[in-house]
């Protein structure tokens, strides 16, 4: 059973990589006191003292900004893509470790290359 304090982490390691992905995507203000609150570790106290607004505006806009952020997730996915493609290079990683002979190395290591291109071409058709 995960502790209160071990699920206030798991939150803002997610409010982490939703920021990290689509952080682009806010106002200035709005990635000003994001990184105040999950990089520099500052409470809403604190910001809201640095920012001269009321730790309640603070509250609300981290509120608003992670439903924006989940938004984006659920539409977009590409934090689900990453995680899938995380898995998937793991387990070839694990056949390829596990392999006994020299045929399934060989397979192994297609199908890898098969993964290496499909990823890299998608990067390329991504490029603005």
């Amino acid at each position: 059973m995960e502790t209160h304090s071990g699920e206030k982490f798991a939150e803002r390691m997610e409010f982490a990589d939703l920021y990290d992905c689509y952080g682009q995507l806010l106002t200035d203000h709005q990635r000003e006191i994001l990184t105040m609150y999950l990089y520099e570790d500052l409470t809403v106290s604190e910001i809201g003292d640095s920012k001269g607004i009321s730790r309640q505006a603070v509250h609300d806009m981290l509120k608003r900004t992670h439903e924006s952020l989940a938004d984006y997730e659920a539409r977009l996915g590409f934090i689900a893509q990453r995680s899938k493609e995380h898995e998937q290079l793991l387990s070839l990683y694990d056949k390829l470790s596990d392999a006994k002979d020299e045929k399934t190395r060989k397979t192994v290591l297609k199908l890898l290359k098969k993964y290496i291109d499909s990823y890299m071409e998608s990067r390329e058709s991504n490029d603005i």
